[in-house]
Order: structure tokens, then C-alpha cells, then sequence
């Protein structure tokens, strides 16, 4: 439905100074003004987006929002560590509840990774600093097929962690294992072996994998000595564009992320260009709106979470020796970590963890232009994520919901473009450590929500 004139949202804070954003809901008043730009309006298309409250349907899993590492990064012990304030108070935003996924390349090396007891510790320390519901997927070095050294790291771990919050991975992306002659019943076979030793040694285990580097190779978890149902996490990879140094447009990109319906999965590792991602496209808006398209996508397929992957120590890829372009934080000069692009995504989708799913209709003129999910929210109200997927041209929604209400809490992510590699927060930037000067903005209802090209808003409805 068109209209003459379209509202769009301000977030000028009433509030002095720098605030700590948090992972409820962030009620602080900010100013709502109506502008009449009918050359800016010309370029938007505008439509209604209604959420049903009475139509539950699944709830997006608490711990659906997570992170993954190399294992080089966690055996430094210089950055997961409990003294690394910033980082945990940044990674905080994403709520007590999540999964971390230690592995990648770097887990399967010959020697293996030098995993001791004190970096288990700082590890489980790190990680116990940002909830009580955080757990951890560990990959095992396959490559070596030396059980005894994978039954001696584990029990580090064990050591340092509940069995109830840790699974074990055996080895990283197995259906690459071609390159050292390794093939399906190879891989079968070491975790068959290390299963063995493992459940031997160490009681009440929980096992993810297959950790393949496609999903189409899921279905190795069958012929392993647990079956499908024994493993504790199903696990792929999605890597389905080029590998980076290549050329893909915007539109390439937003198309990329979406996943077919695989119930049960956990994405333990993406970034949207493998080979360390690219700038100009993996460290730019347009990551953040990857994401959030991404994890729609996943909960839609029935996925249980999506961890996107770090590589914070210099590694060398094909267009050099740096850290990866994907990472979604980056330490800064004075050692402090800030959120690159796609963690504005990751902690847009964390509001609506542990929440239960509702249904929504939107209007036509917003089909293919807007991907949207919405939730019930603490109060009984709506929650509604709306991703502008269009790359070119700004959309205006007008939120409603099926039962009365006057206000909504709301958080815009924008952009100059999908380019850019300082997206905002209702006008402003997330800062080391998770600080945030901004505030929600207040839409009355009946207004617009404007969202520019790979931008996204949560709108909150209030009693």
C-alpha cells in the first residue's frame, strides 16, 4: 500500500554519554519526526508488515547465535583468555547463552595443535565470563590418527569444563581430506577409533560432526559408530560463492544467503568468501546483512544455530599473509576489541533468541525487497526483524500487529551503502567493548520505519 508522505525514524539520544548496550530490551526515549522528501520517497518502496500474535510456531533456540575459531587463536592464550575485558564484554551482547566452535584448518596439524592445561583453562574461564549457557564445540586433530593424543587433549578440557557443555569434533572439513588420502570410510574410521578411546577413557561424552565443509556431505555422520541420532550437534560449513580474491556483486551476495531445510543442523563455520573473505565485501555492511538474511534463512530450515568464523591470528591466504576479513572483531591499537560489520547482524538477531516464533504477512510491494521474521516478545507483543535484502533503494515499513498498541522500541542498522564499513546503530557506532552512545528510537503507530540498502531494523512493540 503506497503512501503520500513516509516517516522516518531519528535517533538522537536524550541521554549523555557512552552506554553499554545490553541484550534485553534497551527502553531509552528518543526523538520520532515526520519528513516529507518526495525525490528521496520516489526511490523507496513502502508497505505494511503485520505479525499475528496468536499463531505461534517454532522458538529460534536460545543458544542459536554463536561464534567460531581457529585453534591457533585459542593455543596463542594471549586473546581467550579471562583478563581480555573488551572482547568478553563486546561478545556479551550476544547474550548468556551461545556456542563456541574451536577449529578450523588449524586443528588438524601435524604435530597437533599444542594444547596444555593452563590454555584449557584460560579458555573455559574466557568463555564462562559471557554466561552460564555458552558451550563448546572443540575440534580433534584427525590428520595425526593418534587417539591417545586426542584422549590427553580432551581430558584438558574435561578438566576445565562440565561434560554437559562441551562436545568434541574429530577433525575440520573431512571431505577435503582427499588431498592426504583420506576418503569417507577413512574419516568413519578415525572417528570410529577415537570414539573408542575417548568413551573409554571418559564417561557421559557429547560428540558433534561431521564438520564437512559443504552440507550436501552431512549424511557421514551415518555410517559412524553413534549414527545420526548419537551426535550431540550436526555440523557443516557453508562456503558456496568463489573463494576470495574473486569479484561478486552485491546482489550476488545477498543471494548466497540462504540455506536449504536441513532440521537439526548447526553451521558451524561461514564467511560468506572462504579463503579469509576480501575486503570491500566481507568487512562491509553488507556482511551484517548477509548474516541476518542467513540466520532467517537457518531458523526457517529448522537449524538449531549459525557460527560465523574468526581468524585472528595472521595466517597466509591467497592474497597474502593478514588476518581474515571476516572476522566480526577486531582488535584495535591499544588492545581493545571492536565489532567489525557483521556483529551488528549477530547481535540484531541475538534480541530475538529463546523467543517464540509468530507468522507475518507483508505487503506485496515489499515481496523479494524485505526478509522478515517476527517473535513474542517478554511483554506479549511482537518483536519484528525486517532485513532490506535490496541492495539499490531504501525501504518504509509501517509495522502492525494483531492486537492493539501505541509505541515501539526501534533499532535501525544503516549505512551510506552496502559498501560501507562503518554501519551504525541508530546513528551511531558500537564502540570497543561493546559501549554504545545511541538510544532506541520511539515509533508511534501508523508510522514508517525507513531502511536504507542493506540495512535492517527491529522493531519492538511495547504495551
Amino acid at each position: 500500500m503506497m503512501r503520500s508522505q513516509r516517516f522516518t525514524i531519528s535517533a538522537q539520544p536524550l541521554l549523555k554519554g557512552p552506554r553499554r548496550l545490553s541484550t534485553g530490551s534497551l527502553i531509552v526515549a528518543a526523538v520520532v519526526f515526520c519528513a516529507l522528501d518526495l525525490q528521496g520517497y520516489a526511490l523507496a518502496w513502502t508497505g505494511e508488515i503485520t505479525a499475528n500474535i496468536n499463531s505461534p510456531g517454532p522458538t529460534i533456540p536460545a543458544n542459536f547465535v554463536g561464534f567460531s575459531d581457529e585453534v591457533s587463536d585459542v593455543i596463542t592464550d594471549t586473546i581467550f583468555t579471562p583478563g581480555n575485558a573488551s572482547l568478553i564484554d563486546l561478545l556479551k551482547l550476544l547474550g548468556p547463552n551461545g556456542i563456541w566452535r574451536i577449529g578450523g584448518a588449524d586443528s588438524d596439524l601435524n604435530p597437533p595443535p599444542a594444547l596444555t592445561q593452563q590454555i584449557a583453562n584460560d579458555a573455559v574461564a574466557f568463555i564462562s565470563a559471557l554466561g552460564a549457557g555458552w558451550s563448546i564445540i572443540y575440534g580433534l586433530d584427525a590428520l595425526i590418527q593418534d587417539s591417545t593424543i586426542a584422549v590427553t587433549q580432551a581430558g584438558y578440557l574435561l578438566k576445565a569444563f562440565p561434560r554437559g557443555s562441551i562436545a568434541f569434533q574429530v577433525g575440520n572439513e573431512p571431505d577435503f581430506y582427499f588431498t592426504h588420502g583420506i576418503n569417507e570410510a577413512g574419516w568413519i574410521n578415525i572417528f570410529n577409533s577415537y570414539y573408542s578411546a575417548l568413551t573409554t577413557t571418559y564417561s557421559g561424552l557429547q560428540f558433534g560432526g561431521p564438520d564437512t565443509a559443504g552440507l550436501s556431505n552431512i549424511g557421514w555422520v551415518d555410517g559412524t559408530i553413534l549414527g545420526r541420532s548419537g551426535f550431540a550437534y550436526i555440523t557443516a560449513h557453508k562456503y558456496t560463492l568463489p573463494c576470495a580474491p574473486t569479484s561478486v556483486t552485491d546482489d550476488q551476495v545477498m543471494a548466497d544467503a540462504t540455506v536449504p531445510s536441513d532440521a537439526g543442523v548447526t553451521l558451524t563455520e561461514f564467511g560468506i568468501l572462504c579463503d579469509g573473505g576480501q575486503m570491500g565485501v566481507t568487512d562491509r555492511l553488507i556482511a551484517a546483512t548477509y548474516y541476518l538474511k542467513l540466520a532467517q534463512s537457518a531458523f526457517a530450515a529448522g537449524m538449531q544455530g549459525i557460527l560465523p568464523h574468526n581468524v585472528l591470528t595472521p595466517s597466509l591466504w591467497g592474497d597474502g599473509i593478514h588476518l581474515a576479513y571476516y572476522n566480526q572483531f577486531v582488535a584495535q591499537p591499544d588492545g581493545g576489541y571492536a565489532p567489525a560489520p557483521m556483529f551488528y547482524g549477530m547481535y540484531l538477531f541475538a534480541q530475538l533468541e529463546g523467543q517464540t516464533s509468530i507468522s507475518t504477512i507483508i505487503s506485496s510491494s515489499l515481496d523479494n525487497r524485505a526478509s522478515v521474521n517476527a517473535t513474542l516478545g517478554p511483554n506479549g507483543n511482537a518483536n519484528i526483524l525486517v532485513v532490506n535484502v535490496n541492495t539499490t533503494h531504501e525501504i518504509a515499513v509501517e509495522p502492525e500487529q494483531s492486537q492493539p498498541w501505541s509505541t515501539a522500541n526501534v533499532y535501525v542498522l544503516s549505512g551510506k551503502n552496502c559498501e560501507d564499513p562503518n554501519p551504525l546503530l541508530n546513528g551511531y557506532a558500537i564502540g570497543q567493548g561493546g559501549t554504545w552512545p545511541g538510544s532506541a528510537a520511539i515509533l508511534v503507530r501508523s508510522q514508517h520505519v525507513s531502511i536504507p540498502a542493506c540495512g535492517a531494523a527491529l522493531i519492538e512493540i511495547q504495551p
